[in-house]
């Protein structure tokens, strides 16, 4: 893929690549509606990844983009960026409008782990994640970054935030 103009006959020609690898495969193997299904999303799986793989090669790199986050990981974070702005320019208070965006970030990058096929482990969940969501939460200009705090007390913080949604993710690993 040269440039985002080739994604439709890219994504054509996975599924039909991946069509032919994984479906003669199973061709002597008893399989019903359920299992057909599980193939189904896990082949769509491979394709939304392999597509993300292929668009992050054609974009330049963004010097904004924290070295720890991979292109698509910073393209969620700079769309929930803008949808950040949106709400502040609505006037709904700053504070609920941070916790809200930085949980949905927390979200994307729990999600992005899960397509790429990574391990959502405690530490992932616990530290990770909620690092990394910290740090775009300042990059963006989210939270102030004028305001030195303690690391114990961003870890506490973070963990009251993320805790249910971790929990969810652990639940679903």
């Amino acid at each position: 893929m040269r440039s985002l103009d080739d994604i439709p006959a890219f994504d054509l020609d996975q599924g039909t690549h991946l069509s032919l690898i994984v479906l003669p495969q199973l061709s002597g193997v008893p399989l019903d509606d359920q299992d057909m299904a599980a193939i189904r999303v896990t082949m769509a799986g491979c394709r939304r990844t392999w597509l993300g793989r292929a668009i992050e090669r054609t974009q330049p790199d963004d010097p904004e983009r924290p070295a720890l986050l991979s292109v698509s990981a910073w393209s969620r974070a700079k769309a929930l960026d803008s949808s950040f702005k949106t709400h502040l320019t609505q006037g709904r208070e700053r504070d609920h409008v941070v916790a809200e965006h930085m949980q949905r970030c927390f979200d994307a990058l729990a999600e992005e782990h899960i397509d790429e096929g990574l391990a959502l482990d405690y530490t992932t969940l616990h530290q990770t994640i909620p690092q990394a969501t910290h740090a775009i939460a300042l990059k963006l200009g989210w939270l102030s970054s004028g305001v030195e705090w303690e690391l114990t007390i961003v870890q506490e913080w973070l963990s009251r935030l993320f805790g249910a949604r971790a929990a969810y993710f652990e639940a679903c690993g």
